[in-house]
């Protein structure tokens, strides 16, 4: 379980960081989840620092989780 969590932890993080590396350079095209939201529209540098963050915040829930299980 705890892979799993880092994986998508991981995941949403370098999500995040794609996307605003392409909002500030637009150095390439990503298909990015925040960009497939319409939603989003003006909004598209916060929501990739929001994954970034949610990305860390699986994170370490990951280790917590696995911190717990071995008690």
């Amino acid at each position: 379980m705890k892979k799993v969590l880092e994986a998508v932890g991981f995941t949403l993080a370098l999500w995040g960081v794609i996307g605003l590396v392409h909002a500030w350079t637009g150095w390439f095209d990503p298909p990015g989840v925040v960009r497939a939201l319409e939603f989003f529209d003006g909004y598209e540098v916060h929501a990739e620092v929001a994954l970034i963050v949610l990305g860390g915040v699986v994170m370490v829930a990951a280790d917590r989780i696995a911190a717990r299980a071995s008690r």
